[in-house]
């Protein structure tokens, strides 16, 4: 007895609809599901993205007006500004059984600031971090070395907090020095990137310093990047 066609079409095994035939509603979540099982992420910003791109560029023009903004208000008796310095860096975190940074890439803005005067060294030292210590919070000891800085070694100087939001890192040293002694890398810090927004070159920085016998070097900075390890 022949089955229906009806009956011969329930019977059959159903094909398989070409892929072009799916829902597309249904690719995507199958897209998403293959993503989130093989740990798939979004790329992450390299550091000359970060200093030099787009996705930053405003968080990055913030930061500099910050710390470009310093030292506003801010006078001493005997001590001049000689000569300023804008930068970015971004620094690698730390992330393992001994050290914690807390973040895989840190970026901020510097503005790497000279205070000078001529005369007696420690009256003028004394006269600068007076005036420090009223403008900014001291977030190291204020002890500095009684000796005066040599033409090859600058003296460290107290580290501050600073309004607006910012870390500050400090030396004294020689307006005699034969080359430019405070430089990103006087901090002890190692950068994977960084770049100069304004400020004179090494040549015209050094002519500058040597127009004082003694100088306060001030770096300010202030974040803008930073994500998680």
């Amino acid at each position: 007895m022949e089955l229906s066609a009806h009956r011969k079409n329930a019977l059959s095994p159903r094909k398989r609809q070409p892929s072009w035939h799916r829902p597309a509603g249904l690719v995507s979540l199958l897209a998403g599901i293959a993503m989130a099982l093989s740990g798939c992420a979004a790329p992450r910003l390299a550091a000359a993205e970060v200093l030099d791109g787009s996705q930053t560029a405003e968080a990055r023009s913030a930061a500099i007006a910050r710390v470009e903004q310093w030292p506003a208000g801010l006078s001493v008796p005997g001590v001049s500004l000689v000569a300023r310095r804008t930068y970015t860096t971004c620094r690698e975190g730390q992330n393992n059984w001994k050290v914690k940074d807390g973040y895989r890439l840190q970026c901020k803005a510097h503005s790497l600031v000279f205070f000078g005067w001529d005369g007696d060294y420690t009256a003028g030292r004394d006269t600068m971090l007076q005036a420090m210590a009223s403008f900014c919070v001291l977030a190291s000891s204020g002890d500095v070395a009684d000796g005066s800085p040599s033409d090859t070694l600058p003296v460290p100087g107290p580290n501050y907090s600073c309004s607006p939001d910012l870390e500050g890192y400090s030396q004294l040293l020689s307006g005699q020095a034969a080359t430019v002694l405070v430089t990103p890398e006087s901090w002890l810090t190692t950068f994977v990137e960084q770049r100069l927004v304004s400020g004179p070159d090494d040549a015209q920085l050094l002519a500058k310093l040597r127009t004082r016998r003694w100088l306060f070097a001030m770096d300010v900075n202030s974040v803008f990047f930073q994500d998680q390890p």
